[in-house]
Order: C-alpha cells, then structure tokens, then sequence
C-alpha cells in the first residue's frame, strides 16, 4: 500500500494572487447515511479506462486520519441498492495517512499506470462495479453497509443520495483539457500538502469546473505525481552559463557535446538539426553513450529531417525513442506533448533550454556577417541538484519497464521509419539579415538558488516556482517576459476574467501592486485573427493598463527573423534579480497537460544579462511596429496620429495622413515612407520623404493625396503632397522599386493599410483597417461614414491595438486632440 497519499496525486493548483480561498485541512468526513464519521475516503475514481473493455477501471481510498483502519468487508458499488456488491478482504489495512488502489484487472493497470495495484479483483469478494463511462455514482461503505463517500459523475446521481446530503449539486464532469478516456477523478490537494475539506460535491475534485485556481485540472495513468508532486530547490555553489539563440546558442552546445566524455541524455520534442546530429555521432564515434527521447506525435508529425537524423543516430550506435500515441493499438501516450527540452551531459552538467534541436533556433552558420533564427534561451549549469532531477525525469520518462508508450526507432516502422530515397540534408543557409547582439554565452560562478519546475507535475503550485515569484513582485519591482505565446485565456469560456490563464493574471497582479511588467510576445507564429492569441492579449492587456494607469504594456514582436521561441520571465523582485527559461508556454495545456521542464534561478548577473538582451529586442521591436506602450511618459518615437481615407465628395484628393512626434526632441525622418504596400512587388505604392525632412519635438505633419483639394476641404496647406497639385507644397519622392509605376498612394475606402517605415524599410508604426489583412497586424473597424476619420487618442500613446484610435467625425488634421 502507498504510505504517502499526498503524493499520489501531488496537484497544488492554486493561485496565490486568487480568485478563490479554500480551507485546508485533513478530512474526517461526516457519514452521508447513517451518520458516522469517517476517517476513509475516495481519493481517485478511474473509470472510463484506456484498456479494451475498461479492464483496468479502479479506485483508491485514502485513510486521513491518524491512526490504522481496518477496512476489512468494506464496499464498494454503483448503487445504493447494493452497497456491498464488491467488498475487501479480511485483514486488509489501511495505515493512517496512506491510499490504497483497487482494480478490475492487475495486469492491464501496471500496463497504463506503471505500478502495480494494492489490491485486485481476484483478491475480493463479490464482482466489480463496472462504472459507466457516461456517468455513475461511485459509493464507498463501511462493513455494515453504511454509506460512507460518495462520488457522482457526468449523467449519474439517485435521489436518496441528494436527498440524503451524500452528494450535493452537480455531478463531477470530466475536464475539458484532455480526454474522458483515461482521465482520473482525483481530489485537490491543497497549498500544505493536504486534502481541501469533503464538502460531497464536485467543488472536492480537481475537475470542478468552478475553481479556476485548484480545479480544471486532469489526472492520467502513468504521471509520476507521486516523486514530481513538488518543485525542487537546491542552494549550491555552481556554474551558471546563459546561452542566448540565435545568436550564440548552437555554439554553446556544440561545445558541451564535442567536450562529452560518458555520455548525452536528450529530452526534446523534435530533433531537425543535422549539424547537431553530425556532432552527436561524433561523440558516438569517441565511446559517448548517446540517448534521444522525442515526441511521436509533434504538430505537423515526424518530417523527414528527423527521420533521417534517427535512422543516422542510430547506424553510428546511438539510441533515438519516441513517446507515441497508437489508440488502434490501446497505446496511450502520457502527455499531449512531449514538449521538455533539456540536456545531461556525462551525468555532470544539465541543459535547460527553450529550443528544439532545430537549425531554425540553433542556426550553425558564421556569425560574423549575421544570423537569422528565433530567439530563445538555454541555461547550463553543472549544479548537482539541478542535474539529479533532470535524470530522475529522463530515467521514468524513458522507463520502458514500465511504460509501454515507448518505441525505440526502425526503419520498418511507419511514422518514425526512413525518410523517402530522395532526401538530402540540406545545408543551412548562411543568414545575415538580424545583426548578432551577443556574441557569446556567458558564465557566472557563484552561490546560486535553483528550482527545477515541471508540468504537468507541479508547475501550478502556487507557493513555489513562477506563480510564487509572480505573486511576490510589488511596489517597485519588475517583470519583463519574452514568450512565443501567452494565451488570453484558458478553457472553453473564452472570458480572460472567468477563466483566467494564471500566468496572465500574475503579471497583471504584480502591475497591479506597483511592478513594472513589460510583455513582449511574438508576431511569427501567432495569428492576429485568434481569439485568444496574442494580438488579443495585448490588447486586453494594454487596455487595463491604460484604464487603471498601470505600468504595464504587451507588444508584439520578431526580432531575430523566425520569430520568439523564448519561454522567459525575468523578474527583479526587492533588488534581486530572478531567470525563469525553459519550454513552458503560456497555454493552459503546457501548465497542466504536457511533459515540460523550467530552470528558475536567482543570480543578479545572468538577470542583468537577459535583461540587456529583453531591451535590446525592445528596441528592435519600436519598427515592427511601434512599442513602449503606455508609459507615463510619451512615446519618444513618429505615431500615425490621424488618417482620412473616406473624405466628402466624389473624389479622393483630400485623403491625408497625420504623423505625431510625442517626444521632445526632433527627429530626422529623411528616407522614412508611408506606402499601402505590403511588400515591393504587389500592385501598391511607397512614398519617401525628402532628404532634410525633420520632424520637430511635439511637431505633427500632414501628408494629402491633393493639396488643392486637401485646401478646399480644411482651408489651409498640408505638409506633403502624393501627386503634384499646388507649387507651394512639397511631394514625397516615390520609390519606384516598390509597387507599380502606374500606380500612387491612394487609400481603399472598403480598407487598407498604411505603413510608416524608416529609412532601412523597417515598420515604425502600421494601421490596419477595414476588410484588410495583413499577416501580424491586428484590423481595427473601418468609419461607419464617409468624412469621418480614424484618430489616435490620446495622440503620444501607442498599445498596438486597434483601442489607440477612435473614429472621429470631424477630421482635424495639423492638431493633437
């Protein structure tokens, strides 16, 4: 029987900053029927099984009081009419504070779960349950038949139970995150590591859809919740490398793996890169032992690339896996996704990191003239602890003992088989277009404290791990995240209020108490028309900072080329300085449903270090567009303040766009252009200002399509003209290497887009609007009439997102509102 019940279950899925407070406490449970009081309850119900037949349902009973039960010729059924119809055997005990799991079948339970069962069918007395997979009642009686716990589920439930108080409210309803198939009713677990109080009703289960913070949660066969269940804190005097992608990333591996002596244990979900590979098989070549675990099912599916760095790894004596799900075959992965990736080098130093083996995120190209690839971060450190939890996890991961969603690679096998004849690896191309900021990785030696956090294990307990850090931040402290994606909610209730994604409320939370919090989340991967993706987030985000005046703005970037790979959160919390990195997105299916793992560390130097790379990409990121949203200073950078695209009669002459600078200083924007062109070879065109042209601090221009006609209309001169109308004005030179001769900057009135670029074509500042979609940009609302404009309000604020501009009625061009 397991001793520890705690850690069966292991889930802390509270929130700290919260919308919810519980009472903790051990459970001694009033007796629904009969009114005894009762030291055993159920601790976890599986009942729609994942073997044929449901042959490994189960049930585990936890005894919460501090002293042995015997629990002999208790029972268990589906209904009150025969409270008995399965019952234990004699002698059987159940320690104070341990469970105990009953099954239908032994065999099929150590198959999916990994452990053998305490007890089997064949062990007692009476026939099993069988509980329905669209609902049932799951009752647990003492020996004379007295009802004792209770658990009703989807369509079950009698009425002499709720008439009774043995079950009160709506019945538990599987989670929406995963699958009924194989999802385990399991109870919460509380901040202190003990069970929350048995109210009878779902809001005691980890599924109670009502609880945000410690509910909405799954459970499978085969998580190791019972050693994961907590973060793991080391304090040791350690290396501290910080490696930043693309700039410097593959370099640093490459040098571990060149330097291996023993060997290289790999957890990744996809394996791309044949520089790496080459390196691999080096090592292989040396004597080193060299293991990869991958995902069997990655977004896209195994490409050939992988099949090919498999198939080589493996003729060189190497040993590449893969975690499958095969459902014809009854074989169910434990994770959605494989989505860790981490690093053992010679059992002496860990690698944790927030890349895939890709040359997209590692690029091996010379670095001298530029690089091109997605941003991201590795950590290294030869920290003991550290190490030690990331080989306890790769050993139960790669566990095929016990684990039978393991395939090792061969070439007969479909999906993981060889790549087609035709393949070729090809070289990767030397990139040049994003300027390397960080040469090298950089190491720091010191007294660090580490906390390994993994999912979907434990990285939503609230008192440790970044929830914690979050939750601590305050007045005077600072957030900076770089991350692919944080989504703006979580769940199907598409409300980032009442189903919150934590992490988002956290940053929130810590802005809301007096913290900088500054977001930075990618523009290549995401879509601007997803709901919950991250235009979205921005925009809500930036919205509440706006109303509430906080310091807090979320923008949108691509600073390296291929987008934000980076899964980041720096937090400088009372003046010391805190790294989170690893592979955990910000989507509810990464905290609480995929395999992922994340380094946090305390070290003030490797803080001011991706500090410095964060910022740099801040400024990189005010041209694509435009950033330092919602200070409470001005922005310092040109803003599109004003556009009339629809102007009052027959013609369009008096289209014009307004450009702002709020900051205080001039600006030179010679070579700097307004263009509805997307990119120099559509049908569109783009239009410089003239050399000298400078814009002065607090200074707005206008830039009409007519300037006679622009003067008919506002009774005064613009700046700049398109075509050439009036001696008196000024016309941008257009560039005749974007778009068409034949054509000139003229605004749709159905939509459009109107890019302000610098001088090296780089966006400052970019609206979007009407029936126009332009990849990465968010489409605000056309006018509703023609005459009216779209104005940005206040004119020095700059959120991304279609709240910066209102339409207005009455155009004003030349004047701040």
């Amino acid at each position: 029987m397991n001793k520890d019940v705690l850690r069966r279950v292991g889930f802390c899925s509270s929130l700290a900053l919260t919308l919810l407070i519980m009472t903790l406490s051990w459970v001694s449970a009033e007796g629904k029927i009969g009114g005894n009081k009762s030291d055993i309850l159920l601790l976890h119900v599986y009942p729609d099984a994942l073997a044929a037949n449901d042959k490994d349902e189960a049930v585990a009973l936890v005894n919460v009081s501090d002293a042995a039960v015997d629990i002999s010729g208790w029972g268990l059924s589906d209904t009150t009419d025969n409270l008995l119809k399965l019952t234990f055997p004699e002698n059987t005990m159940l320690e104070a504070g341990a469970s105990l799991w009953v099954t239908k079948d032994r065999e099929m339970f150590k198959l999916h779960f990994g452990f053998d069962p305490d007890i089997g069918l064949g062990e007692m007395q009476g026939s099993w349950p069988g509980f329905s997979n669209s609902g049932d009642e799951v009752l647990l009686s003492n020996s004379a038949g007295v009802l004792m716990d209770a658990l009703v589920y989807e369509g079950g439930g009698s009425a002499d139970l709720t008439s009774s108080g043995a079950w009160e409210g709506e019945p538990l309803e599987f989670y929406e995150l995963g699958a009924a198939e194989g999802q385990i009713f399991s109870r919460k677990i509380g901040e202190n590591g003990l069970l929350v109080s048995d109210s009878n009703s779902a809001a005691d289960w980890i599924q109670d859809k009502q609880d945000p913070i410690r509910g909405r949660r799954v459970a499978y066969p085969g998580w190791d919740l019972e050693q994961f269940a907590n973060t793991v804190v080391v304090q040791q005097s350690a290396v501290l490398t910080v490696a930043i992608a693309p700039d410097n990333a593959y370099a640093a591996i490459d040098k571990l793996i060149q330097n291996s002596q023993e060997s290289i244990w790999i957890e990744t979900q996809t394996f791309e890169s044949h520089d790496i590979l080459e390196s691999l098989k080096g090592a292989l070549d040396r004597g080193v032992a060299v293991k990869i675990l991958l995902e069997g099912g990655p977004p896209g599916g195994i490409d050939d690339s992988q099949r090919f760095n498999c198939f080589q790894l493996e003729q060189a004596g190497g040993e590449c896996y893969a975690m499958v799900n095969e459902s014809s075959e009854r074989v169910f992965d434990r994770y959605t996704f494989l989505h860790a990736k981490f690093m053992i080098i010679d059992g002496k130093i860990g690698v944790i990191g927030s890349d895939n083996l890709s040359p997209n995120s590692w690029p091996a190209d010379a670095k001298n003239d530029g690089t091109f690839g997605r941003r991201g971060v590795v950590l290294i450190t030869d920290a003991a602890g550290v190490i030690g939890q990331l080989q306890t996890v790769f050993e139960r991961d790669l566990d095929l003992a016990n684990h039978h969603d393991i395939t090792r690679w061969l070439p007969v096998e479909t999906g993981l088989g060889l790549p087609v004849q035709t393949y070729i690896p090809q070289p990767y191309e030397n990139g040049i277009s994003y300027t390397v900021g960080f040469a090298d990785a950089v190491s720091f030696e010191g007294d660090f404290e580490f906390e390994v956090i993994q999912s979907p294990e434990n990285f939503m307990n609230p008192d440790s791990g970044l929830l914690r850090l979050l939750d601590d931040a305050g007045m005077g402290d600072t957030i900076l995240v770089q991350q692919q994606y944080e989504r703006l909610y979580w769940g199907s209730g598409k409300d980032p209020i009442l189903d919150p994604n934590v992490r988002l409320a956290g940053y929130v939370g810590a802005a809301r108490r007096g913290s900088q919090v500054r977001i930075m989340l990618d523009s290549y991967f995401d879509q601007p028309s997803n709901s919950a993706g991250n235009w979205a987030t921005c925009d809500w985000v930036n919205g509440i900072a706006k109303v509430e005046r906080l310091d807090m703005s979320c923008q949108i970037g691509n600073p390296t080329g291929l987008g934000i790979h980076n899964k980041m959160v720096l937090a400088e919390i009372d003046g010391r300085g805190y790294v989170h990195v690893g592979s955990i997105n910000g989507s509810e299916q990464a905290a609480k449903g995929n395999r992922e793992m994340a380094l946090q560390v305390q070290s003030d130097e490797a803080y001011r270090y991706l500090e410095t790379m964060f910022k740099s990409d801040f400024v990189i990121r005010t041209y694509l567009p435009s950033v330092l949203n919602m200070f409470e200073t001005p922005a310092d950078y040109p803003l599109i303040s004003e556009v009339l695209y629809n102007p009052f009669g027959s013609t369009d002459g008096a289209e014009f766009v307004e450009i702002v600078n709020p900051s205080g200083s001039d600006i030179d924007i010679s070579g700097y252009s307004l263009a509805d062109a997307v990119t120099p070879d559509e049908f569109a065109d783009l239009r410089r200002f003239p050399a000298g042209t400078k814009l002065g601090g607090n200074q707005i221009i206008v830039v009409a399509q007519q300037a006679v006609e622009f003067e008919a209309e506002f009774f005064k001169l613009p700046d700049f003209e398109i075509l050439d109308s009036h001696p008196d004005v000024a016309e941008l030179t257009d560039d005749l290497s974007w778009g068409d001769p034949a054509t000139f900057l003229r605004l749709g009135n159905s939509g459009d887009v109107i890019f302000f670029r610098d001088a090296a074509d780089r966006p400052v500042d970019v609206l979007v609007y009407g029936n126009k979609i332009v990849d990465g940009y968010p489409t605000c609302d056309a006018t509703t009439v023609s005459g009216a404009s779209l104005r940005r309000n206040p004119f020095n604020y700059d959120t991304d997102s279609c709240t910066d501009f209102e339409e207005w009625g009455s155009p004003t061009p030349g004047e701040a509102p």
